[in-house]
Parts: structure tokens; C-alpha cells; sequence
């Protein structure tokens, strides 16, 4: 959905010509949603114009993937690309905040830097100094 706000007063003719310009773009694309034109509309939020056709817009598209069972696809799609995303953040976390882990971080990047070694390899470095810390503190408890 595009959404063209602040249609209202003197911009409503500029908004509107906005909103054609976007039809007009939009008819080139083919939709990602089976059933599904990405539509575009204009609203105001000052006036409130245009704002109930857009929660109406909103429950259409939603009804429309919830029924070709295309919402909750998308839902576990998008479930796995947080989880992956999520796991990336956290493990980056630990290894800068790691102080012995930080050193090889360093190391690395300075070897980097100098030409010296392959992103590829470095990863693999700085994976095996956590994984082989991680096991030696497994084996001290």
C-alpha cells in the first residue's frame, strides 16, 4: 500500500497527482500477493480524510492472505529471518564483549586490514577461539 498524506487544503492537487504518478508506476510491477494490486490511496492526518479507507484497505489485504493461507507463510518466513537475525546480534554481543575474545577480534582485523588474511579465514578464527573457550569453560564446571 502507498499511502499519499497531508491530501487536504491546497496540497490535496499536488497529493492526488502524487497518488496517479504511483498507479501509474505500480501497473508496471507484477504483485507479490496472489489476488493482490498494490493499491494507492491519498489521506489527510490532520482532517482524517482518506484514514477509515486505509484501515479498510489494511483488513482486505489481510483477509485476502489469511484465506490463500499466504499470511501465515509469510509469518514463518519472516518468524526464521528474526531468528537468524536475532542469533547474529546476540553472537556478535558476546564475542565483542568476550575481553580475551575482543584480542583475537583485533588481531584479526588487523591482519585484515593489512591484507594479510581472508574475511573467510578470520571468521573461522574468531569462531573456533569462542567455540574452544566456551569448551574449556564446559569442562571447568
Amino acid at each position: 500500500m502507498v499511502l499519499i498524506n497531508k491530501a487536504d487544503g491546497e496540497l490535496q492537487p499536488a497529493a492526488e497527482r502524487a497518488a496517479q504518478d504511483y498507479r501509474n508506476a505500480l501497473s508496471l510491477l507484477k504483485s507479490h500477493t496472489t489476488g493482490w494490486q498494490v493499491p494507492v490511496q491519498t489521506c489527510s492526518a490532520q482532517t482524517g480524510a482518506g484514514i477509515k479507507d486505509v484501515y479498510d484497505t489494511i483488513a482486505r489485504f489481510r483477509t485476502i492472505t489469511q484465506r490463500s493461507g499466504e499470511f501465515a507463510e509469510r509469518r514463518r518466513r519472516q518468524s526464521r529471518t528474526w531468528l537468524w537475525r536475532e542469533t547474529r546480534e546476540m553472537l556478535n554481543e558476546m564475542l565483542r564483549a568476550d575481553p580475551q575474545l575482543s584480542e583475537v577480534f583485533d588481531e584479526l582485523e588487523q591482519q585484515l586490514d593489512d591484507g594479510h588474511m581472508l574475511p573467510t579465514v578470520a571468521a573461522r578464527r574468531l569462531v573456533a577461539a569462542f567455540l574452544d573457550k566456551q569448551t574449556s569453560m564446559d569442562n571447568e564446571s
